[in-house]
């Protein structure tokens, strides 16, 4: 019996580091990290969002992205959403770009690079902005 506990510590540890891991990636990461839900509603952003869009991440969560979708993108962005649904992820070779709204009412361009749909149908999905101009050293 106790072999097999030590069994089940060891591997909720290796979970919870791999968990731990995940977080790191998810939160530290210079892109735009999202998961939406069913619903279309994002129910985690990276800081890199509400950097981008200058919203706090509870007014990013708290109602369906498409809101934040510039009107003349809505309906190709909707399209794509259900397809991820559907087809359970994309790998976007060109990026899908859409316009983003941004605290004051502008838009930023962003590049949907990749989404893959999570056993529980959560949409978790990687972007680029494309409007952010890129430093050299």
């Amino acid at each position: 019996m106790l072999e097999d506990k030590g069994k089940i510590e060891t591997v909720l540890d290796l979970v919870f580091k791999e968990r731990e891991a995940y977080a790191d990636f998810f939160y530290k990461s210079e892109i735009l990290n999202v998961v939406i839900d069913k619903r279309g509603k994002f129910c985690y952003v990276n800081n890199k969002w509400t950097e981008m869009t200058r919203f706090s991440e509870e007014e990013l969560c708290a109602i369906p992205f498409l809101v934040y979708i510039h009107p003349g993108d809505v309906k190709k962005t909707q399209k794509m959403f259900e397809s991820i649904k559907e087809d359970g992820g994309e790998l976007f070779s060109e990026g899908f770009v859409c316009r983003f709204r941004v605290l004051g009412g502008e838009y930023k361009r962003v590049s949907w690079v990749s989404a893959t749909v999570s056993e529980a149908g959560y949409i978790m999905a990687v972007c680029i902005p494309l409007d952010k101009k890129k430093k050299f050293s």
